[in-house]
This record gives structure tokens, sequence and C-alpha cells, in this order.
């Protein structure tokens, strides 16, 4: 079976001086045959999906900057279109996708 769904996190991030970026973080992160094995994924461990991640994405960033999980979740994995420049635009499925 092709994993479908995938955990995400959702962060948003706070800049060293205490502003809040209007910019968020889309963490993708283990894979899922179904929606239901993702669910219950996150209702079973989500204090430790909730410290790891934060922690995890932390370490990521420079000193001073802190983030903050906004929501934790199920989505399908994003389908990566590219621009004709070269960039990059991903899309992601939504939670109400089976």
């Amino acid at each position: 079976m092709v994993k479908e769904f995938m955990l995400l996190l959702a962060l948003t991030v706070t800049d060293p001086s205490g502003v809040d970026r209007d910019e968020k973080f889309h963490v993708l992160s283990r894979h899922f045959d179904t929606k239901n094995e993702c669910l219950e994924f996150i209702q079973s461990w989500e204090s430790i999906i909730q410290s790891r991640g934060k922690r995890a994405v932390a370490e990521m960033l420079d000193p001073g900057w802190k983030v903050e999980i906004a929501k934790v979740g199920c989505v399908t994995p994003p389908k990566i279109h590219e621009l004709p420049a070269g960039g990059i635009v991903p899309t992601y499925g939504s939670e109400n996708d089976s």
C-alpha cells in the first residue's frame, strides 16, 4: 500500500526581538497508509509530538528565535509544481481528504 498521509506540524515563529513573524513553517514527518492511522498516532503521542517536534525545529533555528506548534494534523503529501523561473510552490492536501 502507498503511504498516503503524513504527520503535519504547523509552527509559528517569533524573532529574537519578540515579534511574531507572518511566516509559518509546515514540517511534514512520518508517513501513514491511512488517515485513521495518522490520527490515532496523534491521539496516542500528542504530548511527545508537541515537545519533541517543537524542540527539533527550534534546534534548526539561530539562537533567540522561538517556535510554537499551532496545529498538529494529517495531510496528503504535497505535489511540487515547478515555476518557470525555477522556484517551487508546494501544494498540500487537506485533513478532509480521504
